[in-house]
């Protein structure tokens, strides 16, 4: 399985794919069946918040996009899907979104009609085979009688109960003092799944949503470059003017002129969106973050 499945668009399927919770903006779907786990994210209302749509997007391994009659909100998310880069599914009839999807990535999507079918394809994909440990945080909050407790995603390798861990971003180094996986507490969780850590050596103010976990060195900086987009779409990405950029689950206002975040951001290869809120098709870019 892989770390994480983005899903945008019918929300009717999701019902397949697990237990639902909600976390700023972003439902998680949690299933277990058997040894085998699955965690999907999907932004929600996120017409009114698109940054929401860009963070599940940007942190997806494998996207799904199940079509609808809006037309114009599938052309947001086709236009993001592209521009993320990944991989990715089309749950339901393609002929729906063909014209839109033309001269994108998401033309070369598989399509599956059968919701129960993509569920048991998306299960037998293998985890990523890197054994460095990095986790991403979406939320962290203090517990009595618990201490600070992060909740987010294993990416890679395996996050163990008493390990030390960089926060890459903040420049601190934390420890996982215990583990939950589906409300068990455990030794350590893989890739793929959802965690839920307390830790030491660290106070809820100093850790974020977008913040990682990591045991080794990764790209962390604020330099922006590479800035790409569709053709139609370029001329809005006008120096001086002030967007948002995401990566993954984190998120900086950015202006094009100045090329830099206001905070720093780790990447492990994937692209960040650029996020235009004043007017549809919402996002509009895609670029590198880091050193």
């Amino acid at each position: 399985m892989p770390s994480i499945i983005g899903y945008a668009g019918d929300l009717e399927h999701l019902k397949h794919f697990g237990k639902k919770e909600e976390r700023r903006g972003i439902q998680i779907y949690n299933l277990k069946e058997g040894s085998k786990y699955l965690t999907t994210i999907c932004p929600y209302n996120w017409r009114n918040k698109p940054e929401t749509l860009a963070h599940v997007l940007s942190t997806a391994d494998i996207l799904v996009i199940a079509p609808t009659g809006d037309l114009q909100e599938m052309a947001n998310i086709i236009i993001a899907a592209h521009l993320s880069g990944k991989k990715g599914f089309v749950l339901g009839d393609p002929a729906m979104i063909k014209q839109i999807a033309k001269g994108t990535n998401v033309e070369r999507y598989e399509a599956i009609s059968d919701p129960i079918a993509l569920k048991e394809k998306l299960l037998a994909l293998e985890a990523p085979s890197d054994s460095k440990t990095l986790a991403l945080v979406d939320d962290v909050f203090k517990v009595k009688g618990i201490g600070v407790v992060a909740l987010g995603f294993v990416i890679s390798g395996a996050l163990k109960r008493h390990q030390s861990l960089k926060v890459p971003q903040k420049g601190l180094n934390v420890e996982i003092k215990s583990l939950q996986l589906h409300d068990q507490d455990v030794e350590e969780i893989t890739a793929g799944n959802r965690f839920g850590a307390s830790l030491k050596n660290v106070d809820e103010t100093q850790i974020d949503k977008g913040d990682y976990f990591a045991d080794y060195e990764i790209n962390t900086g604020t330099k922006v470059s590479n800035i790409d987009s569709l053709p139609f779409l370029k001329k809005r990405l006008v120096e001086g003017n002030q967007f948002m950029i995401v990566l993954s689950m984190q998120d900086s206002p950015f202006i094009i002129s100045q090329n830099i975040t206001q905070r720093p951001f780790s990447s492990r290869g994937e692209k960040a969106l650029i996020v235009d809120k004043t007017k549809e098709p919402f996002i509009i870019g895609s670029a590198d973050v880091g050193k």
